[in-house]
């Protein structure tokens, strides 16, 4: 069944494949075919809905809505750790910024502007000189692959700042 799905995905044009995922992960009708698809992802991932506030799963409007659900406070706590992940997922890539680029995903280099948004000023940040030296400052860049099972809602434990 996994070779077939692949075999699918390489077959079908990326831009149609991305449209239908799309239609389907927003359409709220039928509500049965809604509440099959969002209970087959339950059932393929080992999704656990006790740790969402709203645990009942044709409840949601649409896939998105289920996606995206919230979760009950303290249901994910923090670890004690001097750093973390803001989702539950894997390290992808990790690695220097150098002149402006990083690996970000599926082998592709993407410059840091574009990934920040256009945000010139942040993206100098990664360019410029450490000021006790001559030297440029390397920055490192991780990017974490979030994992199905957690719903794509990003937290930073960081106080971060320009």
């Amino acid at each position: 069944m996994d070779r077939l799905f692949i075999v699918i995905q390489h077959i079908i044009p990326q831009h149609l494949l991305s449209r239908l995922v799309g239609s389907l992960a927003a359409m709220q009708r039928p509500r049965w075919l809604k509440n099959l698809i969002i209970s087959l992802f339950i059932k393929q991932f080992n999704v656990v809905m006790a740790e969402a506030e709203e645990p009942d799963h044709t409840s949601y409007d649409s896939f998105n809505a289920f996606f995206t659900r919230a979760l009950k406070e303290g249901a994910r706590p923090l670890a004690d750790a001097e750093l973390l992940c803001p989702a539950d997922g894997a390290v992808s890539q990790l690695g220097a910024i150098r002149e402006g680029l990083l690996l970000q995903a599926k082998g592709r280099y993407y410059t840091v502007e574009d990934l920040l948004g256009g945000d010139a000023p942040l993206h100098s940040v990664a360019e410029s000189s450490s000021p006790s030296t001559s030297r440029r400052r390397t920055i490192t860049a991780c990017t974490c692959l979030r994992v199905a099972i957690s719903p794509p809602r990003v937290t930073s434990p960081a106080n971060c700042s320009r």
